[in-house]
This record gives C-alpha cells, sequence and structure tokens, in this order.
C-alpha cells in the first residue's frame, strides 16, 4: 500500500464514478420569504407561482375548443397573475414626514443607484432607521430617479400601492 493513498502499490486507482445529482432545492420557508416585519410575500416567489399557475391555465384553455369555456379559463389565468401583483411587496416606499419625502428601499440598492441617489439636492441618510430623506422640493428628481431603476416594480407611496411606470428606460421592474 501506497503512504499516501489506500491503493496499493503499482495499482491503478479506480475511475471515479458518476457526478452524483444535486438535491432538488427545497421551497423557501415563509420565514425566509417574508421580511422582517413585513407580511407581503416577496415577488420571487408569490408572483413565480402565479405566473406558472397561470400559463398552467392557458395552456389548458387552447386545448379547449373555442367558445365560452375556453374565454373563462382565459379570464381565470388572467385573474390568477394579476391578483399575484396585488399582493406582490413593495420594493420601496415612499411617504411624507414633517415636510421630508422619506424613501425606504426593501433591498440594498446598487452602487450605481446610491451614486444617482445622492446626488439629488438635499438627501441625507437616516442611518437610524436606515432610510434617505429630502426635500419636498426634489419630489421631481427623486421621480424620475424611481422611474429609472424600478420601472415595473411595485411602490408604497402616498397615493397607496402602484407599480412604477415604465417611461422608457427599458427596465422591467425591480433594482437590478
Amino acid at each position: 500500500m501506497s503512504a499516501t493513498t489506500d491503493t496499493p502499490a503499482g495499482a491503478v486507482p479506480a475511475a471515479p464514478g458518476p457526478e452524483p445529482t444535486p438535491e432538488p432545492t427545497p421551497e423557501p420557508s415563509v420565514e425566509e420569504v417574508v421580511a422582517p416585519g413585513r407580511t407581503c410575500p416577496s415577488d420571487s416567489v408569490a408572483v413565480d407561482r402565479a405566473r406558472r399557475a397561470a400559463d398552467a391555465i392557458r395552456r389548458m384553455a387552447a386545448a379547449l375548443p373555442p367558445g365560452p369555456a375556453q374565454q373563462r379559463a382565459v379570464e381565470a389565468a388572467s385573474e390568477v397573475e394579476e391578483s399575484a401583483y396585488r399582493d406582490e411587496a413593495p420594493a420601496l416606499m415612499v411617504r411624507e414626514e414633517s415636510g421630508l419625502l422619506v424613501l425606504e428601499m426593501v433591498e440594498r440598492p446598487t452602487d450605481v443607484q446610491i451614486a444617482e441617489l445622492r446626488g439629488i439636492a438635499g438627501r441625507r441618510w437616516d442611518h437610524r432607521r436606515r432610510v434617505s430623506t429630502f426635500p419636498a422640493a426634489s419630489r421631481v428628481l427623486l421621480w424620475f430617479w424611481i422611474q429609472r431603476w424600478y420601472a415595473g416594480a411595485m411602490m408604497s407611496g402616498p397615493r397607496g400601492t402602484q407599480r412604477v411606470p415604465d417611461v422608457g428606460t427599458g427596465r422591467t421592474g425591480g433594482a437590478s
């Protein structure tokens, strides 16, 4: 036997066997999906499930003969998908407090996004609350920043929860 292996001296080591198949990734638990202090599921789970369910319903609808049953199935698929967006967690929240706009982001933005955000006049970082604050006069610049980086994402603001419109940025949603 050789000193470094269990193979006898002069013997050819056996070829490695087939690579083991990776274990499937388990579904995330509710605790992993729901951010601390929040009650809305994340986009990656709820919306993805709804899209897959809606796609399955659409495939079944395509197999039906044209008529009222097919139309109801297509409408049901759309309703399933839209319901997930209604329940989608906002990617950012904007609120007014004492004449200041307060921006709270669910996920940390990229360095490029932060650099642009710092360029907005009057921005201050509130370390204790982990939010950026802006004077009300910076409302338009903040809105342009939100449209540039969060087009298609959900936003909670003074007018309620809404999807940030895409104004030609080419982005389809979320911070990227």
